[in-house]
């Protein structure tokens, strides 16, 4: 009798162990994980930074939103995508669709494996609702499809959505709040149907134009932008090509840059507001235990540095890293890793959670596992990320017409001795920084390496820059053609 009582719990703690998690995945856009925006986040502090595990040297693989949101989807790098401008020729949604990429994403995988899945938010840059022919149905993978419309992404009040294939347009509404609606009605649904769900909740906050909720409207009001060494940046002489020719910012563009930080604050109070919600909901519905919830930005984001007044696309530190956190089942709290890791790891992390067969993604994806970061933060990673782009610094409107020739390829190497960042341009020119040395970035130093640095350096890259699958989680050196530009310069 003992033994069979016995046997009888071993098996519930085994059904237990194997019960497939909830997944709930929060995107900002455009949000500084460098400018400090995490801090005037109470509630994600509380709530999934000291409750789960913060990933210290987190990278995205293309710093702009499509290219990094279709990496993010499918677990590959952008030369695998082919996702790398925001759209035609080079990019966005249709491109997305066009090249059949949507018939094999985090969606589909997970939906295989009995998940309910839900995309609530942006997609895709340019979702083209009001394009003749384009079908609003949900893509493959997707059993709620609740997604923001191009041309009115970014139109915080009064957003339009496509909504299972319908249009919606919530007059009055502040898009934050109705997106945090939403996915509370989709977890309180999947509970019902008694099946563990998948959430890709995508707001548009902090991005310009930043409009914050009306409740946040006068928060900070006398908060300026942080002024690190590299703000307005006296001497930029020894930046390569383009980056060293940015004018002195004005005392008025300082004004400005300072209402634009306030704002992308303002904006971040409502998506904090939602992590609350989202977790006393789990809370409440016994769940949390067996949700895992992961929070990051597709990019990060720059006010000032370098004399550049705003944005992303450069190889700087302040556009490749990005806030990210997870909290879950088996994490220790407050706990950190230095393990490097980037987008393209998400999907695989997922698919493993979700127990996914390997064969419905495994061949497919560049990234690794997560899992054994999170089981254990003391675990060592590969030291190297890639970063990827292509064209324009910014749209052609805000920033001059000499900074569309930045199309560049870098690789950070991060580990105990080494906080490298190693950058090649289409122009032919590079950039080395030792961020151990100078971790404002302010002196590129690649002419004071030695010519067998600068080799091994490029040949790392390059192996990096064609890999595919297994040979992006293990690459080898390739020394083609090494000090050339890997790609011709690259002009949306």
């Amino acid at each position: 009798m003992l033994l069979a009582y016995i046997c009888l719990l071993v098996l519930l703690d085994t059904t237990i162990a194997q019960k497939q998690p909830n997944i709930l995945f929060i995107l900002t856009d455009d949000q500084d994980k460098l400018l400090g925006s995490v801090g005037y986040m109470p509630f994600l502090r509380q709530y999934i930074v000291q409750e789960g595990i913060s990933f210290d040297n987190h990278y995205v693989t293309v710093p702009l939103c499509a290219p990094s949101r279709a990496s993010i989807l499918r677990g590959q790098y952008a030369h695998n995508t082919g996702i790398i401008d925001l759209s035609l020729p080079g990019g966005g949604a249709i491109k997305f669709r066009n090249l059949g990429l949507e018939q094999s994403t985090i969606g589909t995988w997970l939906q295989s494996a009995g998940y309910h899945t839900g995309f609530m938010g942006k997609y895709i840059n340019q979702y083209p609702c009001h394009r003749a022919g384009f079908s609003l149905d949900s893509p493959p993978g997707w059993d709620e499809w609740f997604t923001l419309c191009d041309p009115w992404v970014y139109d915080y009040y009064n957003s339009t959505y496509s909504h299972n294939g319908k249009l919606e347009h919530h007059e009055g509404e502040y898009q934050t709040d109705t997106l945090g609606t939403h996915a509370l009605d989709f977890i309180r649904n999947s509970t019902a149907l008694a099946k563990p769900f998948f959430i890709y909740l995508s707001g548009v906050a902090p991005h310009a134009p930043a409009t914050p909720a009306k409740r946040h409207a006068n928060l900070f009001p006398n908060l300026k932008a942080p002024e690190p060494a590299s703000f307005n940046q006296p001497n930029i002489s020894s930046q390569p090509g383009i980056y060293s020719m940015w004018p002195l910012l004005t005392q008025s563009e300082i004004a400005i840059l300072d209402e634009d930080f306030r704002n992308r604050l303002r904006a971040l109070q409502a998506v904090d507001e939602n992590v609350q919600a989202l977790v006393l909901e789990l809370q409440s519905l016994g769940i949390l235990e067996n949700t895992y919830i992961f929070y990051t930005s597709d990019n990060g984001f720059k006010i000032g540095e370098h004399r550049i007044p705003y944005g992303k696309r450069t190889d700087y530190e302040t556009d490749l890293t990005v806030p990210f956190y997870v909290r879950g089942p088996g994490i220790k709290p407050g706990s950190v890793t230095k393990a490097v890791t980037s987008h393209i790891d998400l999907a695989h992390t997922w698919a493993e959670l979700g127990q996914v067969s390997a064969s419905k993604w495994q061949s497919q994806v560049d990234g690794k596992s997560l899992i054994p970061f999170m089981n254990s933060p003391e675990t060592k990673s590969s030291p190297y990320s890639l970063a990827e782009q292509w064209g324009v610094m910014g749209t052609t409107k805000d920033f001059p017409a000499w900074s569309s020739n930045n199309t560049w390829q870098g690789i950070r190497i991060v580990n105990e001795t080494h906080n490298w960042l190693y950058s090649s341009f289409c122009f032919g020119g590079h950039r080395f920084i030792d961020l151990n040395q100078d971790d404002n970035e302010l002196v590129n130093t690649y002419d004071q390496l030695s010519q067998d640095t600068k080799n091994q350096l490029d040949s790392y890259l390059r192996g990096f820059f064609w890999c595919q699958g297994d040979t992006c989680r293990n690459p080898t050196q390739n020394s083609t053609n090494l000090g050339q530009p890997l790609r011709d310069c690259y002009v949306n």
